[in-house]
């Protein structure tokens, strides 16, 4: 599992409007990541624009199922892309585990599929 170090404000925002990360610098490989692209070359809505630089010659990496954590997981990071730490990544797998089981649950048995609507 990899890391991005993200400077408050910017962080807290992530999955509470921003839905985008813009850096000076392309990736060249995607891991769990939705996308990326130019900032000249993609599709944002209002939040986004206020919360990134759009800058010339900068890119946009575009996030994809975000999870708020309820309580931070205290770490210090480093700068670029890093390796998460193996009791890190094993402690953000269990938060994932659970979100999706209750995902599960409540597809399953709360919402029809036949008529789409609550039960």
């Amino acid at each position: 599992m990899k890391g991005l170090t993200l400077w408050q404000p910017w962080a807290s925002l992530v999955g509470r409007g921003k839905h985008l990360e813009t850096r000076s610098w392309a990736i060249v490989a995607v891991a769990n990541l939705a996308d990326y692209n130019s900032v000249e070359n993609i599709n944002m809505d209002l939040n986004d624009r206020l919360l990134g630089d759009y800058s010339y010659d900068r890119w946009a990496w575009k996030l994809s199922d975000i999870v708020l954590l309820d309580e931070p997981l205290p770490f210090k990071g480093c700068q670029g892309l890093w390796n998460v730490p193996e009791d890190i990544e094993n402690q953000v797998e269990i938060i994932w585990r659970s979100i999706r089981a209750a995902e599960n649950y409540f597809f399953t048995n709360l919402f029809s599929r036949e008529n789409g609507s609550f039960m």
